[in-house]
């Protein structure tokens, strides 16, 4: 098994994450094969464009879902999102690392909310694009063959979210409280550099937190946190 070392010194999110290791080489079939086991294949699109940056490319990746998804999939429990992981015909490695993720989020959200986990729904853009970006992540993995991860501390950005309810602080609580134990910082780029998806993926797969001096890479990987993003919004991930 090979080491991948992720350095999110721009931040992670889950579709960065995913748009990384499609930048790497891993097939968009191969993606879509493992996506399919778990989702309807009408339930979602995927968009992937290769960005050129002054350095080179990167990958944006991003999941597309229609009104018609929202309507047809409904509202799901945490406890019916996680019999839908069980019960798919994923390889069981991947099983077990999708549900872990999905689960570390889910306790973080009722954390954030003052709730029970049991009273978490999900439903359509949300359900979907969560359980890709995760499938994105664990799928590339087993198809990179990684059997460890070291990260670089995480950047989080600065500034607030505007939402319905009014401003919420970055990190946003739900993040703060996936990044518990893992080293985070920021150096005031404004935006969400980290988001709740990309901080339970990291904090599931990493051995441990630290700035290496030197790599033997093989291979590497560019994800983009938008079709704008510059040098700012990229996760590097190297094998």
């Amino acid at each position: 098994m090979g080491a991948a070392y992720f350095d999110c010194t721009c931040g992670i999110s889950g579709n960065m994450v995913t748009g990384a290791f499609l930048d790497m080489g891993m097939p968009v079939e191969y993606l879509e094969d493992r996506i399919i086991r778990v989702l309807p294949e009408w339930s979602f699109g995927l968009e992937i464009e290769t960005l050129s940056l002054a350095a080179g490319t990167a990958t944006y990746f991003n999941t597309t879902v229609s009104e018609e998804t929202e309507k047809k999939l409904g509202v799901r429990t945490s406890g019916e999102v996680i019999e839908m992981i069980l019960g798919s015909g994923l390889e069981e490695p991947i099983i077990k690392q999708t549900s872990r993720i999905f689960e570390s989020m889910v306790k973080a959200k009722a954390r954030a909310h003052g709730c029970s986990e049991s009273s978490l729904k999900y439903k359509g853009e949300s359900l979907v694009d969560t359980l890709i970006d995760i499938i994105g992540a664990v799928s590339g993995l087993e198809y990179f063959g990684i059997g460890s991860v070291i990260s670089t501390p995480i950047q989080v950005g600065s500034g607030k979210i505007r939402l319905w309810k009014g401003d919420m602080d970055i990190p946003a609580p739900m993040t703060r409280i996936l990044l518990e134990g893992a080293p985070y910082y920021s150096t005031g780029m404004t935006g969400e550099m980290a988001t709740p998806t990309g901080a339970a993926i990291i904090t599931n797969i990493a051995e441990r937190f630290g700035f290496e001096r030197e790599l033997s890479v093989n291979r590497a990987g560019y994800g983009a946190a938008t079709v704008d993003s510059g040098p700012s919004g990229i996760l590097k991930v190297y094998l």
